[in-house]
């Protein structure tokens, strides 16, 4: 089975990317004019959200070990689990029906499919790939503090430089009046 601390990490993890995802549906959902009406629903219905995807992932099996299975076999987990949560949350909402969770859009739970498989998905993926070679990591951190002087360096350059143009080094205040003059090529073609 595993470790329950580590099931009781994942599901933390999980509860956290999935609440962010399932606002996030509700936002694309409304393109960012969310009702306050669809806004207590979201509310209502989370927990009930949360907790359908913590069952449908420990049904379809994502709270074991990622070490030994393949990359497929976890996407094909994912995708199975993350149906049957949608579905068991859509099922909860149908019983809170009295309630305010009427509120929560059918299009938000596709959406929440959609968006859940990307990201839970991608950070699976990216915990399995961690997992598998520690090094992967150690050697992008390396390179990432490799470039650091070297980045510090073209920085201080540009400081140089544009000392060197403009004696100065405060920002000058803009003119757009005749902005147009030091491009080089026209605005207009007329």
């Amino acid at each position: 089975m595993g470790d329950p601390l580590v099931i009781i990490t994942w599901i933390f993890v999980d509860w956290i990317l999935i609440g962010f995802t399932s606002y996030a549906a509700l936002w694309l959902r409304f393109l960012g004019e969310i009702p306050e009406y669809n806004y207590i629903g979201w509310s209502a219905i989370l927990l009930a959200v949360l907790v359908a995807h913590a069952l449908g992932y420990f049904s379809a099996g994502l709270y074991r070990t990622t070490r030994e299975e393949s990359y497929l076999r976890l996407l094909v987990r994912l995708v199975k689990g993350n149906g049957a949560a949608i579905a068991l949350a859509m099922v909860f909402g149908f019983f809170l029906r009295r309630s305010e969770a009427t509120a929560y859009p059918t299009t938000c739970f596709i959406l929440l499919f959609l968006i859940n498989l990307l990201a839970v998905g991608a950070f699976r993926l990216i915990v399995k790939r961690a997992d598998e070679n520690h090094d992967w990591i150690n050697r992008r951190v390396e390179n990432g503090l490799w470039h650091v002087s070297e980045i510090i360096l073209v920085h201080l350059a540009m400081l140089l430089a544009y000392w060197v143009r403009f004696r100065s080094l405060t920002w000058p205040e803009p003119d757009f009046a005749d902005y147009a003059d030091h491009l080089w090529l026209p605005l207009s073609l007329a």
